[in-house]
């Protein structure tokens, strides 16, 4: 009986220990996100206006706006199947600059003036929207 005792209490100082250690290392990790976060916006706003994103620099502040009648149907499709609607969406300096760091500079330019982006490169670019 005895033995029982000291194995459900070691059982029960062990589960402690462990929640503990759980929640210290889910604070240190919602800390860290909190910090990327904050970092991320700012070096998204330095892109702008660095020399790594020439492209971006070209892009009017107030953004380009998407003729849908000059998208190819390939274009119209994949816009469709993220849900994006054409006539809806600006496409702001910020985004091409965050496309740009995805992607590189010639492709973005190549995507602007008409390519389509391949699958893997269109769910790249979906966090830059």
């Amino acid at each position: 009986m005895k033995k029982l005792k000291i194995f459900i209490l070691l059982g029960i100082l062990f589960m402690l220990i462990a929640t503990g250690i759980a929640g210290y290392v889910w604070l240190k990790l919602q800390d860290i996100t909190q910090k990327v976060t904050n970092v991320s916006e700012v070096i998204i706003d330095e892109f702008v206006q660095s020399e790594d994103t020439p492209v971006a620099n070209e892009v009017p502040e107030d953004g380009m706006y998407i003729d849908s009648s000059e998208v190819t149907p390939r274009q119209k499709a994949m816009a469709e199947t993220i849900g994006l609607d054409l006539d809806a969406v600006t496409i702001t300096p910020e985004m091409v600059a965050c496309g740009e760091v995805k992607l590189g500079s010639e492709r973005i330019s190549e995507i602007i003036n008409g390519d389509s982006p391949g699958p893997l490169e269109a769910i790249s670019l979906l966090g830059c929207l």
